[in-house]
């Protein structure tokens, strides 16, 4: 499966539907190596995590999302649903 930023915002998206009701930004990239930074801003909060290849790819394959899930949870909880921001 050929990955791109498309279906990475896409299966996120997926899975949080809340970051288009709280306005959420997605900014995805891909690094050399084949990794990918995705990175979340809301106001002036911000978030990048890095995502290994074969953690992206068994994701977007129905797999595991685990990566993927605990950092945009987090930012969903903290800047989203009026929790306290985390030093990020």
């Amino acid at each position: 499966m050929a990955i791109t930023k498309e279906l990475i915002v896409k299966k996120i998206k997926e899975i949080y539907p809340e970051l288009g009701a709280h306005s959420v930004e997605l900014l995805v990239s891909q690094e050399e190596g084949g990794g990918w930074d995705v990175t979340m801003k809301m106001g002036e909060a911000e978030l990048t995590t890095h995502i290994e290849k074969h953690d992206a790819e068994k994701c977007l394959a129905g797999e595991q999302c685990v990566h993927m899930g605990v950092q945009v949870g987090r930012f969903i909880e903290n800047y989203c649903l009026g929790g306290k921001a985390c030093p990020v």
